[in-house]
């Protein structure tokens, strides 16, 4: 019976891999990397422009730069300099000096955007089986996501 389920498991894995794959390699793949290709063409042609825009909505807005909220607001702390609130979500508190280092801190920007992007990878992954279950398209043994997890500490 396990063998049963772990198929199903690596069958329904695979179909999404597989279906780009085949797309990927079809003429509708072919079209599609051409279409890229000259937006990307044309992204490139604009981004000075599109870099301009961003710098300028930043300034107007009042979540960047050394006026933007801070994260303990009217209690007093001795704000890092290096956090000048060029970054999404800087709120000016650094307690282990992770940010310190301009190097470490590009790194640190970018895996935010990686697990940030997984986070919503997986939001979807928790609420397409239920909806799958609800809508009788497919019966899982547990379709909600945090009952699963909670089964085995039972």
């Amino acid at each position: 019976m396990i063998q049963l389920k772990l198929a199903g498991v690596l069958v329904f894995s695979a179909i999404p891999f597989t279906a780009v794959k085949a797309i990927a390699n079809s003429p509708l793949g072919e079209s599609l990397q051409r279409k890229m290709e000259e937006t990307k063409k044309f992204a490139i042609q604009n981004s000075s422009k599109f870099k301009a825009e961003a710098h300028k909505a930043r300034k107007q807005s009042i979540w960047y730069g050394e006026g933007r909220p801070r994260w303990l607001g009217p209690i007093s702390y001795g704000y890092p300099s290096y956090l000048t609130g060029e970054l999404p979500g800087d709120y000016g508190f650094d307690i282990a000096a992770l940010a310190k280092d301009p190097v470490a801190l590009d790194k640190y920007f970018n895996f935010e955007i990686l697990h940030a992007r997984w986070a919503m990878l997986a939001s979807v992954g928790a609420l397409i089986p239920e909806l799958l279950d609800l809508l009788g398209a497919f019966h899982f043994v547990e379709p909600v996501w945090w009952r699963v997890g909670y089964s085995k500490l039972q």
